[in-house]
């Protein structure tokens, strides 16, 4: 989807700008979100742990073995890759060296997107 470059005003979308929004931007018309605006927390965590989720099932490991491997319970690892609980660096790393073979640049990847 294309959105106006911001030199441009934006289509009418049938809300008014507030006053501070108008102070701010210096537009009279609504913002529309931008794709940078879908971004964050917990779209991260979601990415996050369908990449784990797929590292576990390539090396044909159940959820149960790996909760058991972090003394955590099955329906937590589910909720970490589904992006439904905060998934610490620690975390990461742990399951990352139950489902081994990971390169460590993409380890340390990972870790970042952890937090």
């Amino acid at each position: 989807m294309a959105h106006a470059p911001p030199s441009e005003p934006l289509p009418p979308s049938g809300s008014k700008p507030t006053a501070r929004e108008v102070r701010l931007t210096g537009r009279t018309e609504p913002e529309v979100p931008s794709v940078a605006h879908t971004t964050g927390a917990p779209n991260q965590r979601i990415q996050l742990g369908a990449v784990l989720r797929a590292l576990r099932q390539a090396r044909g490991i159940t959820a149960a073995p790996a909760a058991a491997s972090l003394l955590v319970s099955q329906p937590k690892i589910s909720r970490m890759e589904s992006g439904k609980q905060r998934i610490s660096p620690r975390d990461v790393r742990d399951l990352c060296k139950i489902y081994e073979g990971q390169d460590q640049q993409v380890v340390d990847a990972l870790i970042g997107m952890a937090g």
